[in-house]
């Protein structure tokens, strides 16, 4: 209920100074109820029917509200209409197109809102496919990907109600506010990396090999950062047969990546301007520290296992 009405309040805040009042007072407020619940014994009892319509109330508020400072989603339309005209996001910058007089009024205001627009993408091609889908239904109308990020995240849910995760837990992300206005109001598609990494652990945990490679490769091809799972995906459970575990789950995963990025790789792909976030930032996945540390702990886990192996 307080995030309802702090997202409410976002929507009819006068100026930027209300706006952002109102954002961080749901913030605050549902942090607080995060605690509540945490702390809460009786919480673990919650019918998962209450779980549900909490979690939709700010939802649905978030999916009607705009984005708020914000400007990431002008790239997200850009890549979806891209797509739909020449079935490259990847291949020219949107800098390209400035000057064009083709472009409709509403081509223009996504173009003129996009930042650093002398790059090209940094959307994965599993997040291409989101956007593209978002454009067939309206182009250049932000709303069928806010939809499609709701379904994303009913979806998560749902995942993790079949993992057997308590109520209590249920509740806290149904009420957690960073959900409800970075992947709903601000429209950030993070989501669906999580939702493509939790079927990863259901294929885990059911031991199937060839299904966590599958889930694993789409997220991968949906954000890099994804790659810090691995080490933890290469023990099988049980550790009947590691070796072949291993190699079954690279095969997989190797042909899911290269399936998704096999239409785009003659224009180019998002790892280049990948590599330009992070060379200029020094916290992207390509930052020296934390690829090495990535390639360490992978190379150890590999010799581990193979050495239980023989």
């Amino acid at each position: 209920m307080f995030l309802a009405a702090g997202a409410a309040a976002c929507l009819v805040a006068g100026s930027a100074t209300h706006a952002w009042t109102a954002l961080y007072t749901a913030n605050a407020l549902g942090l607080l109820a995060l605690l509540w619940i945490a702390l809460d014994a009786r919480f673990a009892y919650t019918p998962l029917a209450l779980v549900i319509v909490v979690a939709l109330a700010p939802r649905l508020i978030a999916v009607f509200a705009d984005p708020l400072f914000e400007d990431d989603w002008y790239r997200y339309l850009w890549d979806g209409l891209t797509s739909l005209a020449s079935g490259d996001p990847y291949r020219l910058p949107p800098a390209a197109a400035f000057g064009d007089a083709t472009l409709s009024p509403a081509q223009q205001a996504l173009l003129s809102g996009i930042n650093h627009p002398e790059l090209p993408t940094i959307y994965g091609p599993a997040l291409q496919a989101l956007f593209t889908a978002a454009a067939w239904i309206a182009p250049a109308e932000l709303w069928p990907l806010k939809a499609m990020l709701l379904a994303v995240d009913l979806a998560t849910l749902a995942l993790l109600t079949h993992l057997g995760v308590q109520t209590r837990w249920l509740l806290v992300y149904a009420v957690h506010p960073l959900i409800a206005r970075e992947t709903l109001a601000n429209a950030h598609p993070d989501g669906l990396v999580g939702l493509l990494l939790l079927a990863t652990l259901v294929a885990w945990r059911a031991r199937y090999a060839v299904g966590v490679g599958i889930c694993f490769g789409a997220a991968l091809a949906t954000k890099v950062a994804a790659l810090v799972v691995l080490p933890l995906l290469m023990r099988e459970p049980h550790a009947r047969r590691p070796g072949l575990w291993i190699i079954t789950l690279g095969l997989t995963a190797t042909a899911s990546v290269s399936l998704l990025y096999l239409p785009f790789l003659a224009g180019g792909t998002d790892l280049a301007s990948l590599a330009v976030f992070a060379r200029a930032r020094r916290s992207g996945w390509l930052a020296d520290g934390e690829w090495d540390s990535v390639v360490a702990l992978t190379h150890e886990r590999v010799r581990e296992l193979l050495g239980d192996e023989r």
